[in-house]
This record gives C-alpha cells, sequence and structure tokens, in this order.
C-alpha cells in the first residue's frame, strides 16, 4: 500500500516498492502485481478482470524470469572467474588476492541466492 500527493504519484511509488521487494522461500504473486502496475490500463483506470486474461501470460513471465536469471547467474560466474585469476596472478606477485566473497565460485549463500532465484516463481 502506497500513499502519495496524486495518482501517478503513487503508482510510481508503488511501482518502485514491488521492484524493490523479494521475498524467498514461497511462492507469490509479486510478477503478476509488477505487471498489473506497469500495465497502461492501470495507470488510466482502466482495468477490469478481462485485463488478466487479456494481458497476463504467467507462463511466458516466468520463462523470461528465468532467462535473467541464469544470465545473471552466469555473470556473476564470469565475474568469479576473473576474482580468481586476478587472485592467482596478484599471489604470484607476492599479493594478498582476497575475494569479495570468500571463495572464486561464489559463497554458498550466493550460489543458494542464484537457484532460488530461478525456483521462486509460480508454476
Amino acid at each position: 500500500m502506497v500513499h502519495a500527493r496524486d495518482r501517478d504519484a503513487a503508482i510510481d511509488r508503488l511501482r518502485r516498492a514491488l521492484d524493490e521487494t523479494e521475498i524467498g522461500g514461497v511462492q507469490t504473486s509479486l510478477p503478476f502485481h509488477r505487471a498489473v502496475a506497469r500495465s497502461d490500463a492501470f495507470r488510466r483506470g482502466e482495468l477490469s478482470t478481462g485485463w488478466v486474461d487479456a494481458n497476463w501470460d504467467g507462463a511466458r513471465a516466468r520463462r523470461e524470469a528465468v532467462r535473467r536469471a541464469l544470465l545473471a547467474a552466469g555473470l556473476d560466474a564470469l565475474d568469479a572467474v576473473s576474482i580468481a585469476g586476478a587472485a592467482q596472478a596478484s599471489a604470484g606477485r607476492g599479493g594478498g588476492g582476497a575475494h569479495r566473497d570468500g571463495d572464486a565460485g561464489g559463497s554458498g549463500w550466493r550460489r543458494a541466492g542464484r537457484g532460488h532465484g530461478v525456483d521462486r516463481w509460480p508454476g
């Protein structure tokens, strides 16, 4: 629930709040609510129960979320490899070789978070 000086400001605040909200461990309706809040029809106040059938494709949205999660995991893995290479080069020169999360492959909580991001979408 949000409030602001007018409808447009409240919708902007709602979108930000929904985008910043993460709930782990259970499936939620956040993806649906994010889609509604981003809808032009919602901004105009022209939603109806028919909007869901006409505009919401949960399966397509889930595929996109999984694609993004896998892309983020891949980029993080590349970053970890880069950090490991820099640490090895630094260690060869006598440097400390500190990692941002303590191990080149990512910490256990980081790996679990990436996997959780893929599995949390309603099926």
